[in-house]
């Protein structure tokens, strides 16, 4: 973005506005006033200079008595002051009013002198329509055309010295066509503002010459040359002033002051005025030839031709009314008068042009452009006219009944079909004839970028988007190096280029201005090292020499969903043309649709990797999840008198419950259950360390359950995380007794259902023993034991099953897992098992489970009697 503008200097172009458009306007007023309300209007008979003394006056004035060096005394009875007084009082009268003046003659006689006013337009001048055209385009639209246009180059480019020259030169186009007699109360104003613009336009004229498009050599050389010229015109401004309100209110303060001097510093101001213009002139013309920058040397091409063709004819028609001694209006015909006067209009408009553009088009391309574009329009507004013609006179016959009731219907009809035919049909048919037939290569890159706007989505690989865009926009657009620069982890790295000889390890942080730039325009950013933008310059010494590497002359942003994909790097063009605006605007959706097909394109290589892995994790996880199955029983053991089943259903591959059941060396039944906290495959490894070394402690033939309990939570705390741990049962039935010894560590507590001899229900918790295992070391726990009888039913169970939920957040709870134990008797272990994982499906109704369910199930049959 531009930087914002300093105050002092927004003053500055707010002033200079103001006022000029204040005398604009103005002067404008005058004008208009003068051509159609001041017919009967009085004329200044004579006008003073450098003096009190008359320096013109009329004829009829002279043959009154009133002589050029005349001192004025008085006018109209009053003591002479200034020269707006005069005009305050010829404004309210009328031509051929008397009007007296007291004047000292130069002998020292004082003589009254009483003619009439001359009229402001005389009698005979013809009111002929012609020479009122040319009069408001001379004295009216020109200079307006001129204020407008050097207004829009210095708000366009306020910090730009040739900006404000361009407006000062085209600024005094209407002081030279000025009228400043209408308005009495701002004449001082008017007056003060006509010199001093005068004398900013020799200034600005002759730094124009020295500094555009660049300085001219002897400015190094000599940069105090210029100020011989602008010292003079410095000193004019005061001097100029003072003499300006002495001569309008103050005439007096000229007796104080020799007129000698005055004189001499206007010639000198005229001398170097003169010599400003001639160097304005002559230093463009040699820069023409000299200058070797093709955009400079397109610039100075474009104003010297829209200069000469603009200003040549109206001189010659000037030199030749001085020749024949007439008027410039009807020194020629009105044709060739009114053609000099539009081709006039090309000078301001090749000034503006040459400061306005980013760059500048050849002259050539300039003309060509112009009047296929000025054909394309005429042709298809006569068609419309020849339409809307016929429409008209149709309605006008149908409205004076010239025409019969079905013949008007008919030609109605006709005309309506004809009028929307042409709107519709026949001038996108032509708009599109005319494209390929005087456009042709605009029009072939816009079909050839359009086809690559769809084409580019089409794309799933980078490397074959990025070689089919770059070469289809090279042949285009005709440009020979071209590069793309792709977003990795450490910056924007160089992908594929042409053109360019520059490293493959090329690379443009995140944080370069030009990255910066692109996305913060999102669009294209041109690259002018000889008129570079904000961000240009703030960019480091080693950016600019990278930009200069890859002869970028605009960046192409190449933007994602969500962030920038990539930046092209577009040289310039074959033919030294500039990027048009339809060039930029393709270009633009070309970057979007090739932005996007990156993303899609780094996204599918994503998804491909990610599809990888889950597959290899999925492989992976099919394995642990058979390891797993492995690690628990394959068989349950076979006991008289004792049924025993268990199953585990992880919620997801691999889980971290844990069942086991085994005989061992004294011949008990040993019974194992855990639940370890977190889920997944960690989980599922701690559960398989829990079962090695249970397993390893069940070997030493032990009955002490404590000590078996306490050496696994020690080995289980060393083998884990510090926020790792496991609920843990254990127990061993001993069918010679029909007791079972078990530690508890903090797992739910197994159910011993039995049923009592009148019938009921008795339900037993396999609770104590300490806490759980893995979490705290050098825990102590306890040995507990149940006597158990024929026909109990054991049920060793996590809280994944107890816990099942159903679509409604609702928990299935161990009062209704027991109670539809309670329901199942007189059917073996496996039925019991299958029954309940049968009730918490029911329960749960499809519902998700985020738990493992496992449950065991040991029935008491009979067996041997207690001892």
């Amino acid at each position: 973005m531009p930087r914002r503008l300093p105050h002092w200097l927004l003053l500055c172009v707010v002033g200079v506005l103001a006022g000029s458009w204040a005398f604009a306007v103005l002067n404008t007023a005058g004008w208009i006033e003068m051509f159609f309300y001041s017919r009967h209007d009085a004329g200044v008979p004579f006008r003073i200079q450098y003096s009190d003394k008359i320096s013109f006056a009329d004829a009829e004035w002279q043959k009154a008595g009133l002589a050029v060096g005349d001192r004025v005394l008085a006018i109209q009875g009053e003591p002479f002051r200034g020269f707006a007084q005069e005009y305050g009082q010829i404004r309210h009268l009328h031509g051929g009013d008397s009007y007296a003046v007291q004047v000292e003659k130069p002998d020292g006689k004082v003589r009254d002198v009483r003619a009439a006013l001359p009229p402001l337009v005389p009698a005979s001048t013809p009111r002929k329509i012609s020479l009122l055209v040319v009069a408001i385009l001379l004295q009216i639209a020109f200079p307006l055309l001129c204020m407008v246009l050097g207004t829009w180059v210095l708000v366009a480019r306020p910090q730009d010295a040739n900006a404000w020259y361009v407006f000062a030169i085209l600024q005094f186009m209407q002081i030279v066509f000025s009228r400043t007699e209408s308005f009495t109360s701002a004449l001082t104003f008017l007056s003060l503002w006509q010199d001093w613009s005068q004398i900013a336009f020799l200034m600005s004229a002759l730094s124009f010459g020295l500094d555009f498009p660049n300085p001219f050599p002897t400015e190094r050389r000599y940069p105090w040359a210029r100020w011989v010229l602008v010292a003079p015109l410095l000193l004019a401004f005061p001097v100029d002033t003072l003499e300006i309100i002495a001569r309008l209110h103050f005439v007096a303060w000229f007796r104080a002051v020799p007129a000698q001097p005055l004189v001499i510093l206007d010639r000198l101001e005229n001398a170097v005025g003169i010599v400003s213009i001639s160097i304005f002139c002559a230093s463009l013309f040699m820069k023409l030839f000299a200058e070797k920058a093709p955009d400079a040397r397109r610039r100075l091409r474009v104003m010297v031709l829209g200069s000469q063709l603009g200003l040549w004819p109206l001189f010659l028609l000037v030199i030749w009314s001085a020749i024949r001694g007439v008027q410039l209006n009807t020194a020629a015909p009105f044709w060739l008068f009114l053609t000099a006067l539009l081709m006039f209009v090309l000078f301001p408009l090749s000034l503006a042009y040459a400061i306005i553009v980013e760059r500048a088009m050849d002259v050539r391309i300039l003309l060509r452009q112009g009047t296929q574009y000025a054909l394309a329009r005429g042709t298809l507004f006569f068609l419309r006219f020849l339409g809307g013609a016929f429409v008209a006179f149709t309605m006008f016959q149908v409205l004076n009944h010239r025409i019969g009731p079905t013949r008007s219907l008919v030609q109605t009809v006709v005309a309506l079909v004809l009028l929307l035919g042409i709107r519709f049909s026949l001038e996108k048919r032509a708009r599109l004839w005319i494209d390929r037939k005087f456009f042709r290569e605009s029009y072939a890159a816009e079909q050839v970028l359009s086809d690559l706007i769809l084409q580019a989505g089409e794309f799933t690989e980078t490397r074959p988007l990025l070689e089919t865009v770059t070469k289809r926009i090279s042949e285009t657009l005709h440009i020979d190096s071209l590069a793309m620069l792709i977003r990795t982890p450490t910056g924007f790295r160089l992908q594929t280029s042409m053109g360019v000889e520059i490293p493959s390890s090329f690379v443009l942080r995140d944080s370069a201005q030009s990255i910066t730039a692109v996305e913060r325009r999102r669009g294209p950013a041109t690259v002018y090292f000889d008129r570079p933008d904000d961000w240009l310059l703030d960019a480091s010494e080693q950016e600019r020499a990278a930009l200069r590497d890859l002869h970028v002359e605009v960046l192409l942003p190449l933007p994602g969903r969500g962030r920038l994909m990539g930046v092209m790097a577009l040289g310039p063009k074959r033919s030294e043309q500039p990027y048009s605006k339809s060039d930029l605007q393709l270009l633009a959706s070309v970057g979007t649709q090739t932005g996007l097909a990156l993303e899609n394109s780094e996204l599918l290589s994503h998804l491909k990797v990610e599809i990888t892995q889950r597959e290899r994790v999925n492989r992976e996880l099919e394995i642990a999840h058979e390891v797993q199955e492995r690690l628990f029983p394959q068989s349950f053991p076979k006991i008289e008198g004792v049924q025993v089943t268990g199953m585990c259903r992880p919620a997801q591959s691999v889980g971290g419950d844990y069942y086991d059941c085994m005989i061992v060396a004294n011949g008990r039944l040993a019974l194992a259950i855990g639940d370890v906290s977190g889920k997944g495959v960690s989980a599922a490894l701690l559960m398989a360390s829990l079962r090695a070394s249970l397993r390893g402690q069940t070997m030493r033939q032990t009955t002490d359950l404590a000590t078996v309990v306490s050496i696994v939570n020690e080995l289980l705390y060393e083998s884990s995380a510090s926020n790792r741990y496991a609920t843990f049962f254990y127990g061993e039935f001993d069918p010679a007794t029909n007791k079972i010894h078990y530690v508890n560590a903090g797992h739910n507590p197994p159910v011993v259902l039995r049923v009592k001899s009148d019938g009921s229900l008795e339900r037993h918790s396999l609770e104590g023993g300490g806490p759980v295992v893995g979490l705290v070391p050098g825990a102590g726990y306890e040995e507990c034991q149940l006597q158990m009888t024929a026909g109990d039913l054991l049920l060793l169970y996590t809280d994944g099953i107890s816990e099942a939920m159903n679509p409604s957040d609702e928990e299935w709870g161990e009062e209704r897992m027991i109670a539809e134990a309670e329901g199942l008797a007189g059917i073996s272990a496996k039925q019991t098992l299958d029954a309940m994982f049968a009730a918490a499906d029911g329960f749960a109704a499809g519902a998700e489970q985020h738990d493992d369910m496992t449950l065991m199930v040991v029935k008491i049959d009979g067996g041997q009697s207690p001892r």
